[in-house]
């Protein structure tokens, strides 16, 4: 059975799911669409990115999407990974969205906004700092770094512009192993 995965062009949240999806993902036919269509037939709203499991169910959540990938692989989430994914949802993706909306939709030079994510870098770096291995969670790749790096994307199209304390995640991000 094919799942179908749903993306659209330039919505950030769609970088993680694809990366996960090509690690991770089984048997899923990638679709790329307009932003504003509707495929979660239940939803008021256009939701992408969006995966139709094929069995009616859908997730619609860009993490949750990432978690489905992994675990379908037989690999487990510990409580450490399981934080990681509620601190990138509820810390990092607002200050990341309001950074982004700043630079592209108000015009704000991205080193002026990069402001409002500075603290998130500096968590992220010093997590990272001391570390035997470039990931956040165990000495393999898993869900976490690509949630996060997939977050921090937009950022690092242009990697000078990040500020010094965002250095060992770029270290991450840029592994050849990734």
């Amino acid at each position: 059975m094919t799942m179908k995965l749903f993306v659209a062009e330039g919505n950030p949240h769609g970088v993680k799911v694809l990366a996960a999806a090509a690690l991770w993902g089984q048997h899923v036919q990638i679709n790329r669409l307009q932003q504003e269509e509707k495929i979660v037939p239940f939803m008021s709203q256009p939701r992408l990115p969006a995966l139709d499991l094929e069995n009616g169910n859908f997730l619609f959540l860009s993490n949750a999407i990432c978690r489905y990938f992994y675990l379908s692989c037989g690999h487990d989430m510990c409580d450490q990974s399981n934080q990681w994914l509620e601190w990138e949802a509820v810390e990092l993706q607002p200050a990341l969205s309001a950074a982004l909306y700043a630079h592209v939709v108000q015009g704000k030079k991205k080193e002026d906004v990069l402001v409002t994510v500075s603290a998130s870098l500096r968590h992220l770096d010093q997590s990272l700092a001391g570390k035997s291995s470039p990931y956040l969670v165990k000495d393999v790749l898993t869900v976490v770094d690509i949630v996060v790096w997939g977050s921090i994307y937009p950022l690092i199209v242009d990697a000078s512009s990040l500020p010094g304390h965002g250095m060992s995640m770029l270290s991450l991000l840029l592994s050849p192993s990734l």
